[in-house]
């Protein structure tokens, strides 16, 4: 059985930064976190950590194809990870957890529509990182910045939901940081590791009762339907057409996605696509939708 790759793309804690180093060393293998999950999972899964010391969300158009070029690097990928938002934060003086959200829902977005991704059918993770200065005083200089890095989590828990991607919540795991109040002490890294070894066999067995759904299927309006998506690929293998809506909620199916390739634009296709996921839902459950497109199809039709 071949292995499932899956990348961890994140900042200092991610690559094993060891803050105690004299010169900012890395800590070694069998501390870091992500070399741990290697050798605990060697037969079912290769981890790829890519992690780098002051990653921020990327949002520079130089930085987002560099991280396309990465997937595409590593791709197929079983699942593609992310955990940033700490140095969006903690490297300046007045944190913005709502500006720090956005962009990475933003950033969230682009990779639903990345065609590696997508070709792969790849899992998306958000992770929140560990809570930062967990120790600090309620009046003191740093409160700011754990306050922030507190609401980042529960937005980053929002734009899961909406999204339909997988999260994590490693705010609330209380691993051990260094007295920089930012960084994984050893300890702390394998505290993580522990943690992220148990939210890897979930995702493991979601992907095996996934493993168990119907086949794909054409309907009437030629998208094949799969997996609580419809799409269109053309002649040549690519997409050029696709809605999603995964299941939100118990019996609740929400519209969060669609897309349609410019060279099918002006031929009413979004609508098939909408009018295709509601047919769909409607079979097993609840429709809502987060959508703009769908949104407004929906009321249209009240």
């Amino acid at each position: 059985m071949s292995k499932k790759r899956i990348m961890f793309f994140g900042d200092s804690n991610t690559y094993g930064y060891d803050p105690y180093a004299v010169f900012g060393g890395r800590y070694s293998a069998d501390i870091r976190w992500t070399d741990i999950l290697e050798k605990r999972f060697e037969s079912s899964l290769e981890v790829l950590a890519r992690g780098m010391n002051g990653r921020t969300i990327p949002r520079a158009i130089a930085k987002l194809e560099s991280l396309d070029r990465a997937i595409k690097g590593s791709s197929p990928l079983w699942a593609f990870a992310i955990m940033l938002g700490t140095n969006d934060l903690v490297l300046t003086d007045k944190p913005d957890w709502i500006m720090t959200a956005s962009r990475m829902k933003a950033l969230m977005e682009r990779l639903r529509n990345n065609e590696d991704l997508l070709a792969a059918k790849a899992k998306i993770v958000l992770i929140a990182p560990p809570l930062v200065f967990p120790e600090c005083s309620e009046d003191g200089p740093f409160m700011k910045y754990n306050y922030s890095s507190d609401r980042l989590a529960k937005a980053y828990e929002d734009i899961a939901r909406q999204k339909g991607l997988i999260f994590v919540d490693s705010s609330k795991w209380n691993v051990e940081l260094a007295s920089d109040g930012v960084h994984l002490t050893e300890r702390g890294s394998l505290e993580f590791a522990e943690r992220m070894t148990e939210e890897l066999k979930k995702i493991l067995d979601l992907n095996q009762e996934e493993g168990k759904k119907e086949e794909k299927r054409m309907n009437k309006n030629g998208f094949t339907i799969e997996d609580n998506r419809a799409y269109l690929i053309n002649a040549e293998g690519k997409l050029v057409a696709e809605v999603t809506y995964p299941e939100t909620s118990p019996g609740v199916f929400t519209i969060d996605h669609t897309f349609v390739d410019n060279s099918l634009r002006g031929q009413g296709i979004a609508a098939k696509l909408v009018e295709t996921a509601v047919e769909e839902i409607e079979k097993k459950g609840k429709v809502e939708a987060t959508c703009s497109y769908a949104v407004k199809w929906l009321e249209e039709r009240k």
